[in-house]
């Protein structure tokens, strides 16, 4: 094989995006051609880009542990012996630094590092105890454990102990799978599944070695060797699976079914939240808020934070999924007087879900602050409340709502002396109605509403945090303060690119599209002045989703990926030529679809 081959072959696999005396430098690297400093300098400071441009694909930042297994190619010496002899100092500092093992890539991509896990087999035990007697990985809390005679199960468990033991979870853990055995693999997949944290590996490039036979002839080996580059994969499939099960679990909670949320927990191995949630379907159940007793659900709420303070041993999950909900499960119950916060009980509850500093507000003190309601009838409007959240939730079909709306309407009416119909507007369906005595309950409640924080905070199948712009279905990672091209400003048709992007409203569309493009817009303007003030805001928007959307799909294509539709949609849903109102704009539903 000729040189011009070789040189071809290397910039194949390479790509477009270097110059020739670049590929050169890379052909003599492999061909171990003599190379000058700058040669060997342009190579390693090209390799460190990459891998920092490759690390935005995660959450390096947060990341604090690492879980991985020790195989041989942890060994630290990573040079031949004809290579320590006959190369200059600067190519095998490059070499060294090109072939560092993925521990020491680990180590310098996560900046925050605190914690090592590292699992290893009877023969690479050795390994282990050297990485651990390192001076300089002492930095670091090293965890070992062993892989034999253990099942899949058994190791996915034991790792998910450690995690749990080193309060590793999705946010602040990761697991490196570019070494390990079979049954650690599938491990290490399982886990990534049950708990969401993001498993990813190491992709060498890599190129069969060659023997000079002559000049400008050489043979191609069976022998491989690293091109200096290293690429992350993130691993994706079980990031869909976890996301597809949690975005049911968020349907299920919103719909007030938590034996279905029960089971989905199950499915995940998550034993304290599949017995968490089996509990609270018993409180909030049919049987609960078909009646009409208070003391009913007070008593069940009682009951559920006592027997989970017995059942569970140890709690997991972020105090933000469940503990904010316990906690306003605590308030109520203390302010009508139901608990002895300083009952042995409630330091376990407090303890288990991980609850510090909270404010208790009692009766008295609703009193004093002019609550004008009896401690009887808070505790019943309250108890309304819930009934019209769990009916909300529960039914979908118009008519079985309209029957239990009604049920409470009559109900309110008797019990409070409140004609929901005369207090509001005759003329609004009861839904509506319902809705205003409850955002009535809401502001006497202070905010009241547990249920919301029960929600996932898990990552979804896209998001934009940290300006990181992530879209699970194509595995891509956008850092927007690096590619300026899709950096927002604060201008309008910026600020609600941002708006949709954080998914902080589904949709902007209609009159309050036209309130967040026009400066001081006054809706007693004129139809005609309105229209002539939105064509170049409007103009101007749809410019820059286009631009936007372009932008996405060159800097995914650059990294060999075919994006087809538009992340952010722009569209007439009105086609009325005299409606000011007719545009929508909206994260495409598409995106969302793994």
């Amino acid at each position: 094989m000729r040189r011009e081959e070789i040189y071809n072959k290397i910039k194949d696999i390479l790509g477009s995006e270097y110059k020739e005396n670049e590929y050169e430098n890379y052909t003599k690297y492999h061909l171990n051609e003599k190379m000058t400093y700058i040669d060997c300098m342009f190579l390693e400071q090209n390799y460190k880009n990459v891998i920092e441009s490759e690390k935005s694909k995660l959450d390096y930042e947060k990341i604090e542990q690492v879980v991985m297994f020790v195989s041989f190619a942890l060994r630290e010496d990573n040079l031949k012996p004809d290579e320590k002899k006959n190369d200059s100092e600067e190519k095998k500092i490059l070499k060294s630094k090109v072939r560092e093992n993925v521990l020491e890539k680990d180590i310098g991509i996560f900046p925050n590092l605190k914690k090592i896990i590292l699992l290893y087999s009877k023969e690479t035990e050795h390994l282990y105890k050297k990485i651990k007697e390192n001076p300089k990985y002492t930095k670091y809390l090293i965890i070992g454990e062993t892989t034999d005679k253990l099942s899949v199960n058994a190791l996915s468990l034991k790792i998910k102990n450690i995690l749990d033991e080193q309060k590793g979870n999705s946010k602040n853990a990761i697991i490196d799978m570019t070494t390990g055995m079979k049954v650690t693999a599938i491990s290490f997949y399982k886990v990534a599944l049950e708990t969401g944290i993001v498993a990813y590996t190491w992709t060498e490039l890599q190129l069969n070695t060659y023997n000079t036979v002559s000049d400008d002839n050489y043979e191609e080996t069976d022998i491989y060797d690293r091109v200096p580059l290293s690429k992350i994969d993130v691993i994706i499939e079980p990031y869909k699976e976890n996301s597809k099960i949690y975005d049911y679990i968020d349907r299920a909670i919103k719909s007030y079914n938590f034996s279905d949320v029960a089971n989905y927990y199950e499915q995940l191995g998550n034993e304290p939240l599949k017995l968490f949630y089996d509990g609270l379907s018993q409180v909030f159940s049919f049987d609960i808020f078909a009646g009409i007793e208070p003391d009913d659900f007070y008593n069940s709420l009682r009951k559920f934070l006592s027997e989970n303070s017995k059942k569970l041993k140890k709690f997991s999950q972020e105090k933000d999924n469940i503990g904010d909900f316990v906690e306003q499960l605590i308030k109520i119950l203390y302010l009508f007087g139901e608990i002895d916060i300083d009952s042995e009980e409630m330091k376990k509850v407090f303890k288990l879900f991980k609850i510090e500093d909270v404010y208790l507000y009692d009766f008295k003190e609703y009193k004093n602050d002019g609550g004008e309601f009896s401690m009887e009838e808070l505790k019943k409007r309250v108890f309304i409340f819930f009934r019209i959240k769990y009916f909300c939730g529960k039914f979908h079909s118009e008519k079985e709502r309209d029957f239990y709306y009604y049920k409470i309407c009559k109900e309110i009416k008797e019990e409070f002396e409140i004609d929901i119909k005369e207090k509001y507007d005759e003329n609004k369906s009861l839904k509506e109605l319902l809705g205003k005595f409850y955002d009535d309950l809401i502001v006497d409640m202070k905010g009241l509403d547990p249920v919301k924080s029960l929600l996932i905070k898990e990552k979804k199948a896209f998001y934009y945090e940290n300006s990181i712009l992530n879209i699970i279905k194509y595995n891509l990672q956008i850092n927007t303060d690096k590619e300026k091209s899709l950096k927002l400003s604060n201008a309008r048709g910026d600020t609600i690119i941002k708006k949709l992007l954080h998914q902080e409203e589904k949709s902007i569309e209609g009159k309050r599209l036209v309130e967040l493009l026009i400066e001081n817009y006054d809706e007693a303007e004129k139809v005609k002045e309105i229209g002539e003030k939105l064509k170049v805001p409007l103009k101007r928007l749809r410019d820059k989703i286009k631009e936007y959307n372009s932008n996405i799909k060159r800097v995914a294509m650059e990294r060999g990926i075919s994006i087809e539709e538009d992340v952010v949609c722009y569209e007439r849903i009105d086609l009325n030529k005299s409606s000011i109102y007719p545009y929508k704009v909206y994260i495409n539903p598409k995106i969302f679809d793994i």
